[in-house]
């Protein structure tokens, strides 16, 4: 039984359709990097999530804080912005930004909110998110910042399903120009497997 040809041509046909999606992700993979787009999508995601009226800079504040500056990847001529911030970077940040970047950010709740309505954003639609998570943790700095990494971790599954979309048209692209290009048949495949195995 294991040695049929029916047997041996599906294990063909599996290794042909593996090897081709490799390579197709392979390519995807490339086009990716080549165009940076995780970092732009996270980019995306960022300035949906914090939305204001002083012209993105509280996103531009986040992105040049030692934190987040510090994970870009300064190889390339041009330094590219991070593909990825963890929800405890991104709290830190946001709230030193928000409070005045000090690098000293309050460690209790109440003098926390007082730093971001007396700092520069205390004006902006994300500021309005940012005192509504807080004032929902009452006098715990702990659960204040575990509430704002948790608002972020949502909006990073939202921004995941963004970037899943977009890859899923571009591998689709891939994969018929590809097909198409080495004239992937599986008929014609499946008939050549026939014939030439004893």
């Amino acid at each position: 039984m294991f040695n049929s040809a029916i047997h041996d041509i599906a294990i063909g046909m599996v290794f042909l359709y593996t090897l081709i999606s490799l390579l197709c992700s392979s390519i995807k993979e490339w086009i990716s990097q080549y165009l940076s787009m995780r970092a732009k999508n996270l980019e995306a995601g960022l300035l949906n999530l914090l939305r204001s009226e002083s012209g993105n800079q509280l996103v531009a504040e986040i992105y040049a804080h030692p934190l987040i500056s510090g994970i870009s990847d300064k190889r390339t001529p041009k330094e590219e912005k991070p593909s990825y911030i963890t929800a405890q970077y991104f709290a830190l940040a946001l709230i030193d930004v928000m409070s005045g970047s000090t690098g000293k950010p309050p460690t209790n709740n109440k003098d926390l909110q007082d730093a971001l309505e007396a700092g520069p954003f205390a004006k902006t639609d994300a500021a309005k998110t940012v005192m509504l998570l807080l004032n929902e943790a009452g006098n715990d700095v702990n659960k204040a910042r575990k509430n704002l990494e948790d608002w972020y971790d949502n909006a990073m599954d939202r921004v995941g399903g963004w970037y899943k979309r977009k890859t899923q048209v571009i591998i689709f692209s891939i994969a018929f120009v590809t097909c198409t290009a080495l004239n992937v048949d599986s008929i014609k495949i499946t008939q050549t497997l026939w014939i030439d195995i004893p």
